[in-house]
């Protein structure tokens, strides 16, 4: 209700040799309007072009006070998701300025944009996990605690709201997780539960404790990765190399 953020149509890089950089498409444009159907938000923009599926587009590009039309048809491209997926993908050759928009909504209406994004969030959580596990995605891409500390400290620079959304987000996260049937998280003590519904009989004590010692000390291990990857992605491990390495 205060305001969901969005990327803006404002240009900031244009690729060489692109179709964008060959119709004199330059940082700091904004495009208004594609195929006279105006649009304001960065989203609005890649999805217009995705859906041309490479045919010839018209663009207003606002320079200034001034607006031109250029068409000209975005190119084919292969390119890889977060997930390492290929897909075939259409692409002008520009980068978004990273200007942030806020869209205002009434109560009922963010109640359900919440719910949806809940929804996208909880899947995608799930779907990464599940590829993680069956080594689909690489341990690397994952984040800790330095890498939440330095996102934070760069989202806080940008304001109240980013910082109260990526909190949001993380905590969604965290709740998701916590919900995974895993021996020391509040989804095992479910299972166990689901399990002694089922049977009407307790898992033993015993068992249980075994259960969430070995979850506990997978749940290190995974917070040692982590904690890895954010050192290595600081780049302090070439700095330790350097430090100890001969001459």
């Amino acid at each position: 209700m205060n305001g969901a953020p969005t990327l803006s149509t404002r240009i900031g890089d244009v690729l060489k040799d692109s179709p964008a950089y060959r119709h004199g498409i330059q940082t700091d444009d904004t495009i208004v309007a594609v195929n006279g159907s105006p649009i304001t938000q960065w989203d609005a923009l890649t999805e217009a072009i995705q859906k041309s599926e490479g045919a010839p587009l018209v663009f207003t590009v606002r320079r200034g006070e001034k607006d031109m039309t250029l068409s000209f048809a975005p190119k084919t491209v292969e390119s890889k998701d977060i997930f390492g997926d290929t897909h075939r993908v259409y692409q002008i050759g520009v980068a978004s300025a990273n200007e942030l928009l806020y869209t205002k909504y009434g109560s009922r209406e963010s109640f359900f944009r919440a719910c949806a994004a809940l929804g996208n969030l909880t899947a995608l959580t799930y779907k990464s996990i599940f590829r993680l596990v069956t080594g689909r995605l690489s341990l690397k891409v994952m984040s800790g605690p330095l890498g939440i500390i330095d996102m934070a400290s760069k989202t806080a620079q940008k304001g109240i709201l980013p910082l109260m959304h990526l909190t949001a987000y993380i905590g969604v996260f965290l709740a998701v997780f916590n919900l995974l049937p895993f021996p020391a998280l509040d989804g095992g003590h479910i299972f166990f539960l689901l399990i002694e519904m089922i049977f009407r009989k307790p898992v033993s004590f015993h068992m249980q404790e075994r259960f969430s010692q070995v979850g506990f000390i997978l749940l290190m291990c995974l917070m040692v990765v982590v904690v890895y990857n954010d050192i290595d992605r600081f780049g302090w491990i070439d700095r330790i190399r350097t430090f100890f390495s001969p001459g």
